[in-house]
């Protein structure tokens, strides 16, 4: 299948568990770390099959930087895409769909749906611009100039951090359900528990005291790294 976004062929089927028995085919194009859900499969994932695509989509992050062509199709009828917007509490995110078989949304995109990835508060984003001067757009992969803008001059989307709050959230929400499917070591939770602070210590750390060059880093992919590392004999 060519991917829906960038056109690229380097598209491949995953398999995940998904909820009431079922299991679920994604496809995931690893040139732009775009996602094709047939219909509700998005829905249908478990908590722990969440986690393990939140991996596969990260390992390949830094690599995945193909642009988004204007005119994508979809994979099923070969009909337009209708570019669609939608918000989730606070936080709006964009993707494309056919509405009769599904959607393609982006990595970014689909963090933001989750909930994961959130705006820094104004005291937040004055903190980042009192330690480094440039970060890496996370949508795609562009440099902004911390003290001239807060969004991306080329995609237009906004500087975004880890939601360190929701994550703690969705550890707790994943551990109540995969320890009742039998699928989680009871011990994990305490190590799962700990990764809101971690995440906050550690970029902390990687970001260092203030400095007067540019940094260069994607504020997401550090934060979503450090969470991953932290969980994986778990994602495993």
């Amino acid at each position: 299948m060519q991917c829906p976004g960038c056109q690229s062929s380097e598209v491949v089927v995953e398999r995940y568990e998904g909820n009431y028995g079922r299991h679920l085919e994604v496809d995931v194009c690893h040139a732009c770390n775009g996602l094709w859900f047939d219909g509700r499969e998005s829905l249908l994932l478990t908590p722990g099959s969440t986690l393990k695509l939140f991996e596969s989509m990260h390992s390949r992050h830094q690599q995945a930087r193909a642009p988004q062509a204007p005119d994508g199709r979809c994979p099923r009828c070969a009909g337009p895409l209708e570019e669609t917007s939608d918000l989730v509490k606070t936080a709006r995110f964009t993707y494309r769909c056919c509405p009769p078989h599904g959607r393609f949304i982006t990595f970014f995109q689909w963090l933001r749906e989750k909930g994961l990835v959130r705006e820094p508060s104004g005291t937040e984003l004055a903190e980042l611009r009192a330690r480094v001067k440039m970060v890496n757009c996370s949508s795609c992969g562009a440099p902004i100039a911390l003290g001239e803008r807060s969004a991306c001059e080329h995609c237009w989307a906004p500087v975004s951090i880890l939601s360190s709050e929701t994550i703690d959230v969705t550890l707790k929400q994943i551990h109540a359900r995969e320890l009742e499917r039998g699928t989680l070591k009871p011990e994990k939770l305490l190590e799962a528990m700990m990764v809101k602070g971690r995440v906050e210590q550690a970029l902390a750390h990687e970001l260092g005291p203030p400095r007067r060059i540019g940094w260069g880093g994607d504020l997401v992919d550090v934060g979503l790294g450090l969470v991953l590392d932290a969980l994986g004999s778990f994602i495993k």
